[in-house]
């Protein structure tokens, strides 16, 4: 697959992430894809562990959207910056047990490193300041 191929693939990861098609977004990765979110410690494998990966993410804020800031590619990489923007006014699932709507806006800036592999996104991983999420919820200072 070409650089400007994979530019495409990523390209629309995000696109149908804005649009809460999950499925389309999914459709994107290889059946033996790998996703580290770094900032939690958490491994997501295949498919469907993308899609448990991004589900909490548009029900806590259903009106999720992510703006690409910045996009470089090289042979089979792809890395991204992107600001994660929305109200949080679902619940959100994280590993230490679900947040309560807080009805605050987040505007979180985050990286992500793809890796692609016959036309499909093999791995990611997934950066973003968790404090910064956090107090932007206002649950710490």
């Amino acid at each position: 697959m070409s650089t400007e191929a994979n530019l495409v693939l990523v390209r629309g990861i995000y696109k149908a992430f804005n649009d809460g098609d999950l499925d389309r977004a999914v459709s994107g990765v290889s059946p033996d894809f790998e996703l580290t979110d770094m900032a939690m410690g958490q491994v997501f494998r295949g498919p469907e562990g993308f899609r448990n990966w991004l589900r909490p993410w548009l029900t806590a804020v259903p009106n999720a959207q992510t703006e690409l800031t910045n996009v470089i590619a090289q042979d089979n990489w792809v890395f991204t910056e992107h600001t994660a923007r929305g109200a949080h006014t679902g619940p959100f699932a994280s590993p230490t047990g679900e947040i309560a709507p807080t009805g605050r806006h987040i505007d979180l800036r985050c990286a992500e490193v793809f890796q692609v592999k016959n036309d499909k996104v093999v791995s990611v991983r997934a950066y973003r300041d968790t404090a910064t999420l956090m107090r932007q919820l206002g649950l710490m200072q």
